[in-house]
This record gives structure tokens, sequence and C-alpha cells, in this order.
């Protein structure tokens, strides 16, 4: 956030450099191949976007014909109290003297946006400035209802997870000795809990002292695959975030197109590689996105595998994987695309299943539908004929799958790593032989874009960040974090 005269100065030269950079990328080649390029671009765009948006906020508040007098809410009072500065017209330093602190005392403060002050002197800050604080007037000073919020918080997801979700003064202040900052940290959990949980902040507390534990409304309506360690404990929490996060990008997304989904696997091949550029991960998300959906690409170590939920009758697709190999993404995808229409035509989901998307695993009639989706969509009607080739050329030697699975694959035009990953997942089957890691070996070598990227690029691409509050667009940082 811009917060003075010079920074405000040296963020317009950025934003000058950066627009002839683009300009310069625009022009002429200036990386050695395609995806670099891309890459370059989309940084380079990427900081344009936020340059713009410090800017444009920084200008708002300096032109504003009204002062920021209010906050609605504790989470984002330390914002509150830079916004209400510059629209009131003080300098850093006029603050200082209004509270007896040095002007370099100030611009601390507003650097770590007063992450490291007590909730007393943020309330001395707000009353020099003239804020009125209008947060949930919820009682929460009882002792019985501090020890029941702190308990819930103890147990309320990972320590990572908070960090995901909470402003660290939240996180400080309920290890904090001082009762105000205790309090402030209280009630400024409930506030963002009644957002991530969908209810409000009365109800919300009434649960935690009540010794319920609250649960998303979305643990009802999606479709969920876990890590076969998961546990329903480290599940609930997690989910949470992950449907928060989803939330927060149905909300800002700019998606317009609204394709239909093609339910049969056949045409949607040939759909595929007449109009999107054949049958890979990259096409099969820029017809997804043309129908429609949402794709959300995660990276982190949560139990989620995978999920569908619909938000305001749009599928959006959570995808996950340890591996960033094209043709386990695609599976993915193509899989979960399957579950998308089953979504439209029922509108609800209330299916969980504890392990990963594998083409082996028919735990249900459903899961087996989206499986066979994902193979013929891949292999269209010609599996048999191309699986009696590679036989053929192979003659029964293991040592010779490698090139038989590459030189069969060009000439059908699939892809070459699905086609490893069958004969791999045959191979483990049928006949107990270990050959997943030379099936992911001859994709290393020949897949040089990562999947994950691709996903984010492709949703940022969709996404509208000018539209969140800071706390939110914090959250989807983290949660994209390359």
């Amino acid at each position: 956030m811009i917060t003075n005269e010079r920074q405000y100065r040296i963020s317009k030269s950025q934003l000058t450099n950066f627009e002839s950079a683009l300009e310069s990328i625009n022009a002429e080649k200036v990386a050695a191949t395609e995806a670099e390029e891309t890459l370059f671009r989309n940084a380079i765009e990427s900081q344009l976007e936020e340059l713009r948006t410090e800017i444009e906020a920084y200008e708002e508040l300096v032109d504003s014909q009204f002062y920021f007098s209010e906050c609605d809410s504790l989470e984002e009072l330390p914002i509150a109290l830079i916004k209400a500065r510059i629209s009131q017209g003080l300098t850093q330093k006029e603050l200082g003297e209004k509270l007896g602190v040095k002007e370099q005392q100030v611009q601390r403060w507003e650097a770590s946006e007063y992450k490291n002050i007590s909730f007393s002197k943020l309330k001395a800050v707000a009353a020099a400035l003239k804020l009125n604080i209008n947060c949930t007037s919820l009682s929460v000073s009882k002792t019985e209802t501090v020890s029941a919020i702190k308990a819930f918080y103890k147990k309320w997801g990972t320590t990572t997870l908070k960090e995901k979700l909470l402003p660290l003064k939240i996180i400080t202040g309920f290890n904090s000795s001082n009762q105000d900052d205790l309090i402030f940290a209280c009630k400024a959990f409930i506030e963002i809990a009644a957002r991530i949980y969908s209810y409000s902040c009365k109800t919300i507390l009434d649960m935690i002292v009540s010794g319920f534990i609250p649960e998303t409304k979305a643990l009802g309506s999606a479709r969920f695959k876990l890590f076969s360690n998961s546990t329903h404990s480290e599940f609930g929490a997690y989910v949470m975030y992950v449907n928060y996060v989803s939330r927060i990008v149905a909300h800002i997304s700019t998606n317009t197109e609204r394709r239909t989904l093609v339910n049969d696997p056949h045409k949607l091949y040939d759909l595929l590689e007449n109009e999107y550029g054949g049958v890979k991960f990259e096409s099969v998300l820029n017809y997804v996105w043309s129908c429609g959906c949402i794709v959300i690409p995660l990276n982190d170590i949560g139990k989620l595998h995978g999920a569908i939920w619909g938000i305001d009758g749009v599928p959006v697709i959570i995808l996950k994987q340890r591996k960033l190999i094209d043709s386990i993404w695609l599976f993915d995808l193509l899989h979960e695309i399957r579950h998308a229409i089953e979504y439209l035509s029922k509108k609800s989901f209330e299916y969980l299943e504890e392990h990963p998307i594998d083409p082996s695993r028919y735990d249900s009639a459903e899961e087996k539908i989206a499986n066979e989706f994902a193979k013929d969509t891949i292999f269209r009607d010609r599996l048999q004929l191309i699986e009696d080739e590679v036989e053929a050329l192979t003659g029964g030697d293991i040592k010779k799958l490698k090139t038989a699975v590459t030189k069969t694959a060009k000439k059908y035009n699939v892809h070459v790593g699905s086609l490893a990953n069958h004969f791999a997942y045959r191979l483990s089957k049928e006949n107990g032989i270990e050959w997943w890691g030379s099936a992911y070996n001859m994709q290393k070598q020949n897949e040089i874009e990562n999947p994950y990227e691709i996903a984010l690029n492709k949703l940022y691409a969709n996404i509208n960040l000018r539209a969140l509050n800071k706390n939110d667009r914090d959250v989807l940082k983290k949660a994209f974090a390359r």
C-alpha cells in the first residue's frame, strides 16, 4: 500500500518502466522459447496490475471529497488508519506530532500495517484521527467467552492454515498477555470465521461458546477426494479454507463464457483436436474455462486432493497434484469435467471419497464413469488397436516398452505421457510389475511446462483482484504462492 508522496512518485516511475518493458516484449523476441516469453509477460503484467491498483487507491484517497472516518471491521482497522490519515490530508509527520512520536515511527507502523503495536496503541491512533470504530458489538470480554474462543482457535486448523487465513495481528493477539490485544484478536477472529463459514458473527460466537464446532455449509454440497492418509478432523478445517478460496475466486471471476460441456468423450476428443490444439492439459483447461467453469490449482500440503463446488450455479473445480506432470493433470481435469457435467444436471454433490484420483479406483459407479470418460477422451475408440501395436513392437520385452510407447503415441497422435501411464497401470494390475518410475521419467524428460503454472496463469487471466479487499487479496496471494 502506498502511504506517502515519496512512495507515490516511486510507484509512478516503476509503472512507466514496467509499461516500457511490456512494450519491448510485445515488439520483439526477448526469450529463447515461447513458454519463457509468456512467463516474462505474465510476471510484468502482474506487477503492472498491482502497481496500478495501489496508485489508483492512493489517488482516490488523496482526491477524496470526504474524510475516511469509519471502520466496520476490526481486521481491517490497521488499513483503515492509514486510509483515514491520507484522506484527511495529514502527513506521517503531522500524525506523529499528534501522538507524540517521531515521523519515522509512524512510517514504520504503516510500513508493517500496524502489525507490531498493541490494540491500545491502535485505539490511540484511531482517536487522533477521529476514526469511528463501528466493529462488532458482540461482548467477548467475559472470561468464559474469551476462554471458549481461545480454545476453539487453538484447535482450529494447523499453524500453516492460520497463517494463510488470518492477519498476523490476530495470531499474535492470541499469544499476548495484554488483555486489550486478546480481546481484539477474539473479536477480529469471530468476524473472519463468520465470513468463512457463511454465518453471522452472533451465530458463530454462540456455537463456540456452546461447545459446537462450526462447519462450513459447503461440507454438504461438494464432491470431495482425499489423500488416503487423511482424517476427517484434518480434512474439515482444510476443506473450509479451500471452499473460502473458491468463493473468493468465484466472486471476482470475469469469465462470461458459457459453452455447453460435451458429455460424449469421442465428440470431446474431436472438439479438442479441431478447435483447441489437441488432447493435452492446457487445451482441456482452455476448453473447460470456455464452458463457464472455474479451475483452481493448489500446490500446498493440505489433505484435500480435489473437489467440485457449485457456487452460484457455476462448477468450481479444485485441482491438486503433487506431481507436476501434464498427463496426470490432464486425466484429473477430464475426470472432474465428468463430475461437473453431473453437477450441472443435479446441482448438488453429497459424495466423499478418501483417495486420490486414480484410473484403477472404481469404488463407486460415478467414479468408474468419470475414469472411463477421461480414458475415452484421451484415446477415443482406438485403445485396443494402440495396445496391440505397442505389444507387437515390444515382443514381450519390457526393455523395449519406452520406445514402443513413444513411437505408437506419435503414430496415433495420443498423449505420450497418458499412454505411458496406461501401460504402467496395466503392468502393475495384471503382472505385478512396477513401471511407474519409467513412465514418469519419460515425461520428465519430455515435458517443460509446469501444469500448475499453466492453470494458475489461466486463473489470473480470468479474475479481477482489484475487486477484493486487502485481506481476501492476501488470502489468494498466499494460496497461489509460486
